[in-house]
Formats: structure tokens, sequence, C-alpha cells
């Protein structure tokens, strides 16, 4: 039995996330619509750095790392998404980060996640090609 594409692997379960945060945000999760976007972009950063180094991408959620580590120049808007949602990480895992970010996390903003963050899927489905 041959093993899994990774690059596959990553793409398919990027997808995955991105559907969980869309169920979520249909029940007003803000914390885990953003928290899903993020994992979603990380692992779709991480299918171009897998493709394009043949190596397992680190064990890192700073997504400007892994944008630098891949080595490609999305659109500027998807760049800055991508920075915006690099700090987002650490707010949605522990409780005095949470705290002081949730403001932010209101229908609004998941709203704007949720349509950044499938742009941004896209975008790297095909530089992983």
């Amino acid at each position: 039995m041959a093993a899994p594409d990774p690059v596959r692997h990553w793409l398919s379960t990027a997808r995955e996330e991105l559907r969980a945060a869309r169920t979520l945000f249909k029940g007003s999760h803000w914390r885990h619509v953003v928290f899903l976007c993020h994992l979603a972009v990380e692992k779709a950063i991480k299918a171009v750095v897998q493709k394009k180094t043949a190596r397992v991408p680190p064990m890192t959620h700073d997504l400007v790392l892994l944008l630098r580590q891949a080595g490609v120049q999305p659109p500027d808007e998807l760049r800055a998404f991508i920075g915006q949602l690099s700090g987002l990480s650490i707010p949605t895992r522990y409780p005095d980060a949470l705290r002081r970010a949730a403001a932010r996390f209101d229908r609004t903003f998941g709203t704007y996640c949720l349509k950044m963050a499938s742009r941004t899927l896209r975008w790297f489905a095909q530089a992983a090609r």
C-alpha cells in the first residue's frame, strides 16, 4: 500500500478545517471560527512548504515564518491577512490573551476570516500544484 501524498493530505485537512469553521460560524462561535481559519491557512501554507522542500514542515503555528519557508509571494491582500491571522493563534488558546482579543471576535470579523481564509486556501492549493 502506497503512502498517502502529504501535500494532498495538508490540503484536504485544510479544507476540513474551513468546513468546520463554517459550521461553527452558524452557531456564533467566533473564537473557534478564527482558530479554525488560522488552522486551515496554516495547513495550506504547509502544503506548499512540503511541495517546495520535499520535507515535513516545521511544527509551528507562525504563519509568517511558514510563508517565508514556502518561498511564494501571494497577493498583498492575502499576505496582509496571513500576517493579521498569524497573531491570533495565541489569543484563541490562552485565557488571558483571549480576554484581550475577544472583543474583536464577532460576526463581522468571523465573516472576514472565512472569506479571506477561503481565498488563501484556494491560492495555496494552486501554488502547491
